[in-house]
């Protein structure tokens, strides 16, 4: 049987921050667990809801990779991880 992960996240900032700006999404995020970035990054799909950030829109030749939600990981101590998403206005 497999055992239950669990999963804290904690919203540092969600939005824009003026009229006409980038959306930032900023999240820290505590696994009970080390993890590979991959499950970060696939966790940070389900905080913004999104399928294709702009990196692997731009490796599959995808048009319009620059309006694909930017993504920044950074690993924090103790199994947590920062995780930025940033979304262009696009008017």
């Amino acid at each position: 049987m497999r055992e239950l992960q669990t999963v804290k996240w904690k919203t540092i900032r969600a939005g824009q921050p003026a009229p006409y700006k980038d959306s930032f999404y900023e999240y820290e995020v505590e696994f009970d667990g080390k993890k590979h970035k991959s499950v970060v990054r696939n966790f940070a799909r389900f905080l913004r809801g999104c399928l294709l950030f702009a990196d692997e829109a731009k490796e599959r030749g995808t048009e319009g990779y620059y309006f694909s939600p930017h993504l920044t990981l950074k690993e924090l101590p103790d199994n947590k991880w920062n995780i930025l998403i940033i979304e262009h206005y696009t008017g």
